[in-house]
């Protein structure tokens, strides 16, 4: 958003004109992905597996719907509203993976050298990852279908998108 904003700076000084501000598209649509991973993630797999999920919980307290709503949703509205089509390449769709896998390398990582994120609420033992699915002291090797699993969503993901830049263009 930094660079978008600083490059429709430059342009209204340049010349006056407000346009389409979409200067890397490639970026913008992995940047997309990557935030609507927030969005999904949170209200797919965590809030189900939150104890208290109703009317009132910090579930829908203004921080958790400002950053697992609102800005993926208002991210996937900027990037439809003013991005130019057509400048995506096709092997743009995979680099969506990276931000979510470097995200598990580091927390695995962290998790196995000790790092503890949290303390159960259940037993009080530490945590040593951030989220269940990824839990390899919970679910073991079976966190490597989940992650798996999220990585196959975001490629249909990013794929859809990728079509959807085609026909626009």
């Amino acid at each position: 958003f930094g660079i978008l904003a600083v490059k429709t700076l430059q342009g209204i000084r340049r010349d006056g004109r407000i346009g389409l501000s979409g200067y890397v598209p490639r970026l913008e649509m992995v940047c997309v992905i990557d935030v609507l991973l927030t969005l999904i993630v949170y209200w797919v797999m965590l809030v189900p597996s939150m104890p208290s999920a109703g009317p009132g919980s910090e579930i829908f307290a203004f921080n958790n719907l400002t950053v697992h709503l609102i800005v993926p949703l208002l991210c996937l509205a900027d990037y439809a509203l003013f991005t130019r089509p057509g400048h995506l390449k096709y092997r743009d769709v995979y680099y969506v993976v990276i931000y979510p896998l470097s995200y598990v390398l580091v927390s695995t990582v962290a998790g196995l050298l000790g790092f503890v994120y949290r303390v159960s609420d259940i037993d009080g033992s530490p945590v040593r990852f951030p989220y269940f699915f990824f839990d390899w002291d919970v679910v073991g090797a079976g966190a490597l279908l989940y992650i798996f699993a999220l990585v196959v969503f975001f490629l249909i993901l990013s794929h859809l998108l990728y079509w959807i830049d085609r026909k626009r263009k």
